[in-house]
């Protein structure tokens, strides 16, 4: 069978900010800068709290307070004494307390380290956009990706897929058997039980079971659908792989993690064509010659394939594909092996080019979305994907987060916001600290120059 592609996260490391690699190196670098910041911190503290207590003494003979009486000066009666004035150096300019500069340090550190948090918040933060990505191949032996891959969210919203309509010359159902798969043949039910004594099987009601693989081989197209709608599919995860068994021969798996049971109709032929039913060794043939009575859905004979349980059906493999639709509806995608592009409004529209890893949100932090798959629409032999979203928040390349931040988005406005924020609460006090420190360093100086002068009077 069709190997399944890579998986969401499969060489392609994602943060949980929803960006690549590069994320990592960001977060590295942010926390350096916190921690030479700290380190800054701490290193002006220390200096600070060295400071903080440094006075110029009074000399002898002169006050350093003018509240401060000389040595055993006594009060005349009725005499007060001056009150208390600030502390200032000899030439008269006041000294500021230590607890002052420290407090502006703190504030300054504070807002520093909350700017850029903002910085890096605003950065990481990405508003919802409309994403629609789209792929065309017009050659019928392309394939249009590797494999699609669509998730459903960690809120309770589920992945819902129904094939609307497709034609093709074999189906083949096997997997895992934790689950049963529906294949409803226009065959009358009277017709049940010879079937289930050509296949060694039971038949009950119409209803034939069968362990897989199970093949259906049609000497030529023959058209199938859902059963399912208009309730679809309801799955944890659908998984979509196409491959070219050989040139022109297009090869489309569908493999669904799901609780439910997937049902898929074949039409009444509308000419001669011949059926085989192989399982195992054995085989059952029923020819159409295309004028007997419809058979609906409803009255058709039912082909169980699988076991007992749930989670996980057999897979679904079309070949010799004419035409497929399928629609799905999900939270997140994967497209492995997409050439196309991808529009992003605001955004603007990237070209992948070359096949390439996309990935649209993710399963904890998911997006409505919805998938359409066609092949050979319109009577055309090509195939075309689109993947749309009115509120994707993820869209990750080789090349990064597609997905502008809301730093990006608004510049013009959180710019002149932040700027105005650290010039008021990092600039500033910080020039009045710096004031501060190098007053007690002129101050430290002035003492050991007047206690050097000092030593030399006496």
């Amino acid at each position: 069978m069709i190997s399944a592609g890579l998986r969401a996260g499969d060489g392609m490391p994602v943060a949980s900010s929803g960006r690549s690699g590069p994320s990592h190196d960001r977060s590295g670098r942010t926390a350096a800068l916190v921690g030479v910041l700290g380190l800054t911190f701490a290193a002006l503290v220390w200096v600070a709290r060295a400071l903080a207590g440094s006075r110029p003494p009074a000399r002898a003979g002169s006050s350093g307070r003018a509240d401060t009486a000389a040595p055993g000066a006594h009060l005349a009666p009725g005499q007060h004494a001056a009150p208390p004035q600030p502390t200032q150096e000899l030439d008269g300019a006041p000294l500021r307390p230590g607890w002052y500069g420290f407090a502006l340090l703190v504030i300054a550190v504070v807002a520093a380290g909350c700017a850029i948090f903002l910085y890096n918040w605003l950065s990481q933060w990405h508003w919802p956009v409309t994403l629609t990505a789209s792929a065309t191949v017009s050659a019928p032996d392309e394939s249009i990706l590797q494999d699609l891959e669509l998730t459903a969210g960690m809120n309770g919203s589920p992945v819902r897929w129904l094939v609307d309509s497709g034609s093709a010359r074999q189906l083949t159902v096997s997997g895992p058997d934790t689950g049963t798969a529906e294949i409803i043949l226009p065959l009358p039910r009277s017709l049940c039980a010879r079937m289930a004594a050509a296949l060694k099987a039971s038949c009950g009601g119409g209803k034939l079971s069968l362990n897989s693989p199970v093949t259906f081989d049609w000497s030529n197209t023959q058209q199938f659908a859902s059963t399912d709608a208009p309730h679809r599919t309801v799955s944890s995860r659908l998984d979509l792989t196409e491959a070219m068994a050989r040139p022109g021969v297009l090869e489309m798996e569908v493999t669904a993690v799901t609780r439910a049971r997937p049902s898929l109709c074949f039409s009444s032929p509308l000419n001669a064509v011949t059926l085989t039913v192989t399982s195992g060794p054995r085989a059952f043939s029923h020819k159409f010659s295309g004028h007997e009575p419809t058979v609906p859905c409803p009255s058709g004979t039912s082909v169980l394939i699988g076991s007992p349980g749930s989670g996980m059906p057999p897979a679904l493999a079309f070949a010799g594909i004419s035409t497929f639709g399928l629609r799905a509806w999900a939270s997140a995608a994967s497209l492995h092996g997409f050439a196309g592009q991808l529009e992003l409004d605001p955004g603007g529209t990237t070209v992948t080019g070359s096949p390439a890893d996309v990935l649209v949100c993710s399963r904890k932090a998911g997006c409505p979305l919805a998938a359409t798959l066609g092949i050979g629409e319109a009577g055309k032999a090509g195939q075309s994907l689109v993947v749309h979203s009115q509120a994707a928040t993820s869209v990750i390349t080789k090349g990064g987060q597609l997905v502008p931040s809301a730093w990006a988005r608004k510049t013009a406005i959180f710019g002149p916001l932040l700027g105005g924020f650290v010039s008021a609460l990092v600039v500033g006090p910080l020039t009045v600290f710096m004031q501060v420190l190098m007053d007690a360093i002129k101050s430290r100086f002035r003492k050991a120059r007047r206690d050097k002068e000092a030593r030399h009077a006496l």
